[in-house]
């Protein structure tokens, strides 16, 4: 009978390093250019800005507004990013007569038209009572001079109005200055 010795400890030192190189080869990939993890690559998304991805480090500038139309109120953060554009991300509360209870609207990177005074596009998932209903919306709110504006807001579900407008006052509260800046770290 023939015996095989093997030589287990040979075979552990090849297993751990086999480990390590995968190991530093997933960690290099991860951090490597266009990854978005860091090191000489993109930034990671942030801020979804229509078809561009923005870091927060691109934001040069924020200012907060508030709208009142009556039943409608609106508050709305406008960021102005390095590449000249402008976002807007925010809620909008509508607890008129035209809906059976008070309707929250929250939205991001919505397309800004015109910043001050404010004119905008956006959309969002619309929900009413407290999570009884909810719908699709876009919201469009219109500079009429002033800091008076009109807004339209449409829902998608049958259920719902398939509008609302009227015409309400914007006031900026706040200007809030740009984040600091955050630094690429290198890995080894």
């Amino acid at each position: 009978m023939e015996r095989i010795i093997l030589n287990n400890g040979g075979i552990m030192k090849s297993l751990k390093a086999l480990f390590i190189v995968l190991f530093i080869s997933f960690f290099a990939i991860g951090c490597g250019s266009g990854s978005g993890g860091g090191g000489g690559g993109e930034p990671s998304c942030k801020v979804n800005s229509g078809s561009k991805c923005v870091d927060t480090v691109d934001v040069i500038e924020s200012e907060q507004w508030h709208h009142e139309a009556g039943g409608s109120s609106g508050d709305w953060t406008f960021k102005k990013l390095s590449d000249g554009s402008t976002i807007v991300d925010g809620e909008w509360e509508y607890d008129g007569d035209l809906a059976p209870g008070r309707v929250v609207c929250p939205f991001t990177n919505g397309t800004v038209t015109s910043l001050d005074p404010p004119s905008f596009t956006a959309t969002g998932t619309a929900i009413l009572g407290g999570g009884l209903s909810t719908s699709s919306f876009t919201l469009k709110v219109e500079d009429t001079g002033n800091n008076n504006s009109e807004y339209t807001i449409t829902f998608a579900n049958p259920d719902w109005p398939s509008s609302i407008s009227g015409t309400g006052t914007a006031t900026k509260t706040d200007t809030i200055p740009p984040p600091p800046k955050i630094q690429n770290r290198q890995y080894l």
